[in-house]
Protein backbone atom coordinates (compact mmCIF):
# COMPACT_ATOMS: atom_id res chain seq x y z
CA UNK A 1 0.00 0.00 0.00
CA UNK A 2 3.10 2.60 0.69
CA UNK A 3 4.70 1.45 -2.60
CA UNK A 4 1.14 2.23 -4.34
CA UNK A 5 1.34 5.70 -2.95
CA UNK A 6 4.83 6.13 -3.56
CA UNK A 7 3.98 5.67 -7.23
CA UNK A 8 0.76 7.32 -7.77
CA UNK A 9 2.40 10.58 -5.71
CA UNK A 10 5.49 10.34 -8.37
CA UNK A 11 2.55 9.96 -11.15
CA UNK A 12 0.60 13.48 -10.18
CA UNK A 13 4.57 14.24 -10.60
CA UNK A 14 4.61 13.68 -14.29
CA UNK A 15 1.10 14.75 -14.87
CA UNK A 16 2.00 18.02 -13.86
CA UNK A 17 4.96 18.81 -15.93
CA UNK A 18 4.06 16.72 -18.88
CA UNK A 19 -0.12 16.50 -19.32
CA UNK A 20 -1.30 19.61 -17.07
CA UNK A 21 -4.57 19.83 -19.26
CA UNK A 22 -5.35 16.28 -18.24
CA UNK A 23 -6.74 17.07 -14.25
CA UNK A 24 -9.19 13.63 -14.54
CA UNK A 25 -6.53 12.05 -15.02
CA UNK A 26 -5.01 13.70 -11.83
CA UNK A 27 -8.10 13.39 -9.77
CA UNK A 28 -8.08 9.95 -10.45
CA UNK A 29 -4.51 9.24 -8.81
CA UNK A 30 -5.61 11.38 -5.56
CA UNK A 31 -8.68 8.67 -5.54
CA UNK A 32 -6.18 6.18 -5.89
CA UNK A 33 -4.05 7.49 -3.01
CA UNK A 34 -7.10 8.20 -0.57
CA UNK A 35 -7.95 3.85 -0.86
CA UNK A 36 -4.46 3.12 -0.17
CA UNK A 37 -4.45 5.29 2.88
CA UNK A 38 -8.48 3.83 3.52
CA UNK A 39 -7.29 -0.03 3.34
CA UNK A 40 -3.92 1.61 5.90
CA UNK A 41 -6.26 2.95 8.28
CA UNK A 42 -8.82 -0.18 8.14
CA UNK A 43 -6.42 -3.17 7.99
CA UNK A 44 -3.23 -1.61 10.05
CA UNK A 45 -3.21 -0.04 13.79
CA UNK A 46 -2.55 3.07 14.82
CA UNK A 47 0.70 4.79 14.32
CA UNK A 48 0.75 4.37 10.55
CA UNK A 49 3.72 6.93 8.87
CA UNK A 50 2.39 9.03 6.41
CA UNK A 51 5.42 10.42 4.26
CA UNK A 52 5.75 10.90 0.99
CA UNK A 53 8.67 10.59 -1.95
CA UNK A 54 8.55 13.85 -3.34
CA UNK A 55 8.72 14.25 -7.18
CA UNK A 56 12.10 15.25 -7.99
CA UNK A 57 12.71 15.85 -4.91
CA UNK A 58 13.66 13.45 -1.80
CA UNK A 59 11.62 11.51 0.74
CA UNK A 60 9.81 13.90 3.66
CA UNK A 61 9.30 11.67 6.47
CA UNK A 62 5.92 11.86 8.56
CA UNK A 63 5.75 10.32 12.54
CA UNK A 64 3.07 8.08 12.86
CA UNK A 65 -0.81 8.92 12.58
CA UNK A 66 -3.44 7.71 14.45
CA UNK A 67 -6.39 5.74 12.56
CA UNK A 68 -8.33 8.80 12.68
CA UNK A 69 -5.72 11.06 11.22
CA UNK A 70 -5.11 8.65 8.46
CA UNK A 71 -8.68 8.91 7.55
CA UNK A 72 -9.12 12.11 7.68
CA UNK A 73 -6.02 12.78 5.10
CA UNK A 74 -7.57 10.24 3.07
CA UNK A 75 -11.08 12.12 3.00
CA UNK A 76 -8.94 15.56 1.86
CA UNK A 77 -7.13 13.23 -0.86
CA UNK A 78 -10.96 12.47 -2.18
CA UNK A 79 -12.02 15.76 -1.77
CA UNK A 80 -8.98 16.93 -4.18
CA UNK A 81 -9.80 14.11 -6.36
CA UNK A 82 -13.63 15.23 -6.39
CA UNK A 83 -12.28 18.95 -7.63
CA UNK A 84 -10.40 17.46 -10.22
CA UNK A 85 -12.31 14.45 -11.77
CA UNK A 86 -14.80 17.00 -13.49
CA UNK A 87 -17.62 15.43 -15.57
CA UNK A 88 -16.36 11.84 -15.44
CA UNK A 89 -19.13 9.81 -13.86
CA UNK A 90 -16.66 6.55 -13.51
CA UNK A 91 -14.70 8.74 -11.56
CA UNK A 92 -16.72 10.65 -9.69
CA UNK A 93 -18.50 7.78 -8.25
CA UNK A 94 -15.16 5.73 -7.25
CA UNK A 95 -14.38 9.05 -5.67
CA UNK A 96 -17.62 9.16 -3.63
CA UNK A 97 -17.41 5.70 -2.55
CA UNK A 98 -14.23 6.05 -1.29
CA UNK A 99 -15.34 9.53 0.62
CA UNK A 100 -18.44 7.29 2.08
CA UNK A 101 -16.22 4.69 3.75
CA UNK A 102 -13.44 6.88 5.34
CA UNK A 103 -16.75 9.23 6.57
CA UNK A 104 -17.54 5.79 8.25
CA UNK A 105 -14.29 4.62 9.75
CA UNK A 106 -14.46 8.11 11.36
CA UNK A 107 -18.19 7.39 12.40
CA UNK A 108 -19.76 9.96 10.80
CA UNK A 109 -22.94 7.85 9.66
CA UNK A 110 -24.26 10.43 8.25
CA UNK A 111 -22.24 12.02 6.32
CA UNK A 112 -21.36 8.89 4.29
CA UNK A 113 -24.84 8.29 3.46
CA UNK A 114 -25.43 11.74 2.16
CA UNK A 115 -21.88 11.03 0.37
CA UNK A 116 -23.16 8.20 -1.78
CA UNK A 117 -26.76 9.18 -2.28
CA UNK A 118 -27.66 8.45 -6.33
CA UNK A 119 -24.91 6.28 -6.91
CA UNK A 120 -26.10 2.67 -9.23
CA UNK A 121 -25.77 -0.51 -7.18
CA UNK A 122 -24.41 -1.68 -10.48
CA UNK A 123 -21.87 0.66 -10.71
CA UNK A 124 -18.43 -1.14 -10.69
CA UNK A 125 -15.02 -0.13 -10.37
CA UNK A 126 -12.65 -3.32 -11.13
CA UNK A 127 -8.67 -3.43 -11.05
CA UNK A 128 -8.32 -5.37 -13.89
CA UNK A 129 -5.57 -7.60 -14.99
CA UNK A 130 -3.75 -9.24 -17.68
CA UNK A 131 -2.74 -13.09 -16.44
CA UNK A 132 1.11 -11.96 -17.38
CA UNK A 133 3.40 -12.73 -14.99
CA UNK A 134 5.50 -9.67 -15.08
CA UNK A 135 8.85 -9.35 -12.43
CA UNK A 136 6.96 -10.11 -9.65
CA UNK A 137 3.69 -11.14 -10.96
CA UNK A 138 2.15 -7.76 -10.66
CA UNK A 139 -0.09 -8.55 -13.74
CA UNK A 140 -1.82 -11.67 -11.97
CA UNK A 141 -4.44 -10.72 -9.28
CA UNK A 142 -3.94 -11.15 -5.44
CA UNK A 143 -5.87 -14.57 -5.32
CA UNK A 144 -3.93 -16.08 -8.01
CA UNK A 145 -0.06 -14.63 -6.72
CA UNK A 146 -0.98 -16.16 -3.02
CA UNK A 147 -1.88 -19.29 -4.44
CA UNK A 148 0.82 -19.45 -6.53
CA UNK A 149 3.08 -18.69 -3.58
CA UNK A 150 1.67 -22.02 -2.13
CA UNK A 151 -1.31 -19.85 0.08
CA UNK A 152 -4.27 -21.95 0.52
CA UNK A 153 -8.03 -20.79 2.07
CA UNK A 154 -7.62 -22.23 5.70
CA UNK A 155 -11.26 -23.51 7.36
CA UNK A 156 -11.03 -21.64 10.52
CA UNK A 157 -8.23 -19.26 12.44
CA UNK A 158 -7.99 -20.33 15.95
CA UNK A 159 -10.96 -21.82 18.21
CA UNK A 160 -13.38 -19.32 17.59
CA UNK A 161 -12.33 -18.14 14.15
CA UNK A 162 -15.18 -17.98 11.47
CA UNK A 163 -15.58 -21.17 9.45
CA UNK A 164 -14.27 -20.19 5.74
CA UNK A 165 -14.89 -23.34 3.98
CA UNK A 166 -17.37 -25.58 5.88
CA UNK A 167 -19.92 -22.79 6.96
CA UNK A 168 -21.37 -22.91 3.33
CA UNK A 169 -20.90 -18.80 3.34
CA UNK A 170 -21.96 -17.57 -0.20
CA UNK A 171 -19.22 -14.65 -0.04
CA UNK A 172 -16.17 -17.45 0.52
CA UNK A 173 -16.72 -20.53 -1.98
CA UNK A 174 -13.47 -22.60 -2.38
CA UNK A 175 -12.53 -25.80 -5.09
CA UNK A 176 -9.91 -27.70 -4.05
CA UNK A 177 -7.01 -27.40 -6.49
CA UNK A 178 -3.79 -29.05 -7.43
CA UNK A 179 -0.67 -27.06 -6.39
CA UNK A 180 2.88 -28.86 -6.39
CA UNK A 181 0.90 -32.30 -6.33
CA UNK A 182 -0.62 -31.86 -3.57
CA UNK A 183 -4.39 -31.75 -3.20
CA UNK A 184 -5.93 -30.17 -0.29
CA UNK A 185 -4.98 -26.63 -1.46
CA UNK A 186 -8.14 -24.81 -1.27
CA UNK A 187 -8.63 -21.61 -4.83
CA UNK A 188 -11.51 -18.91 -3.74
CA UNK A 189 -13.32 -20.03 -6.95
CA UNK A 190 -15.17 -16.11 -6.77
CA UNK A 191 -11.74 -15.67 -8.95
CA UNK A 192 -10.61 -18.00 -12.31
CA UNK A 193 -7.38 -19.28 -11.79
CA UNK A 194 -5.32 -17.83 -14.39
CA UNK A 195 -4.73 -14.30 -12.44
CA UNK A 196 -6.88 -12.59 -14.90
CA UNK A 197 -10.81 -11.98 -12.79
CA UNK A 198 -10.89 -8.65 -11.91
CA UNK A 199 -10.82 -7.21 -8.25
CA UNK A 200 -13.87 -4.73 -7.58
CA UNK A 201 -12.09 -1.87 -5.88
CA UNK A 202 -15.27 -0.25 -5.58
CA UNK A 203 -19.40 -0.57 -5.96
CA UNK A 204 -22.53 0.99 -5.68
CA UNK A 205 -23.66 -2.16 -3.35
Amino acid sequence: LQKVRGQAGQALGLLGAYLPDEPALRGHLYALQGYTELFLAELFCSGIPLGTLDYGGDFTYRPGSTTREVLAHAVALFDTALTLVGDSARFRDLVRIGQGRAWLGLGDYATAAQTVIGIADDYRYEVRYNGVAVGTGAAQNFAYTSFAEGLTVPNQEGINGQAWRSSGDPRTPTIVALLRGAPSYYYPSRYDTTGTGPIVLASGV
